[in-house]
């Protein structure tokens, strides 16, 4: 079975915890979703586009909801939430086709030099 577990506080990410069932030491005050992907074929850019839509959704959830009056307050916090919420997952699934459709044809690659 396929699946991850997206995990956030509400500015940072346990990114440990993510792709692992929740371990005993891992605060249970933090929120989590479980996503799955088994049903999605990652080698097709609609089971890529699939699945970053699911994590989308997911990472929402775990940042947390805000109302208009928190907007100034929470939203640089909470969009960062989800951004990083967003990339770790990605990199936590390791597809290729996924990791290049969530960042795009211009994503820089660094190459390793002398």
């Amino acid at each position: 079975m396929k699946t991850f577990l997206l995990c956030a506080t509400l500015a940072a990410i346990a990114s440990p915890a993510l792709a692992q069932p929740r371990p005993a030491s891992v605060d249970p005050e933090i929120p989590r979703q479980t996503v799955r992907y088994d049903d999605l074929d990652l080698s097709r850019p609609a089971g890529a586009d699939a699945l970053i839509a699911r994590i989308g959704r997911a990472a929402r959830t775990v940042c947390g909801e805000q109302s208009v009056s928190e907007f100034d307050r929470t939203g640089n916090r909470r969009r960062a939430c989800i951004a990083k919420a967003m990339s770790t997952a990605i990199a936590q699934v390791d597809a290729p086709i996924v990791t290049s459709r969530f960042y795009g044809p211009n994503q820089a690659i660094k190459l390793a030099g002398k």
